[in-house]
Formats: C-alpha cells, sequence, structure tokens
C-alpha cells in the first residue's frame, strides 16, 4: 500500500500488480457464476468491468506521465549515460 503513491513508474507498478489481483479475483467469480446460472453474461459484463478498470488505470499513467514530463522540461535533466568524446 505504500507505494501507491509516487512517480509514475512506481504508481504503475502499483497499478498493475492491483489490477492483476482484481482479475484474478473476478475471473474465478465469474467461472463460478458462469457455472451456476448456465449463462454468459457474468463473463461478458465482467470482461467489460476489468476493461473499464485496465483503461481508467492506463489513463491516468499516461497523465501522471505527462505531468511529469512537463516538469522535468523545466529542470536540469541529469542523465547517466557517458560523456561522448567530443565532451571530453
Amino acid at each position: 500500500m505504500r507505494f501507491r503513491e509516487g512517480d509514475a513508474n512506481v504508481r504503475s507498478v502499483w497499478l498493475c500488480t492491483r489490477n492483476d489481483l482484481i482479475q484474478c479475483l473476478a475471473v474465478a467469480a465469474t467461472g463460478v457464476a458462469v457455472m451456476i446460472t448456465g449463462s454468459r453474461w457474468p463473463d461478458l459484463i465482467v470482461g467489460v468491468l476489468l476493461a473499464a478498470v485496465f483503461l481508467r488505470s492506463a489513463w491516468q499513467i499516461t497523465v501522471q506521465a505527462r505531468q511529469e514530463l512537463k516538469v522535468a522540461g523545466k529542470a536540469d535533466l541529469i542523465t547517466h549515460s557517458r560523456p561522448s568524446s567530443a565532451s571530453v
């Protein structure tokens, strides 16, 4: 829970892990519902709900990453690459 806030990378890992857990539980519950009812509707409904959860997470990360890029563009960036031979 302590990693659910942070930069876009940390938040993305948190959201993906959370979504994986939601997906596993939802798929198991849906399988039981389909078996009990004999209907395909639970599968369709849960599929749409999972897609909405995943799209919302993707949107959140995209918005956060774009905001971080704007802030980074205004600051001096420190890279960890080797200096080119021309600058040495």
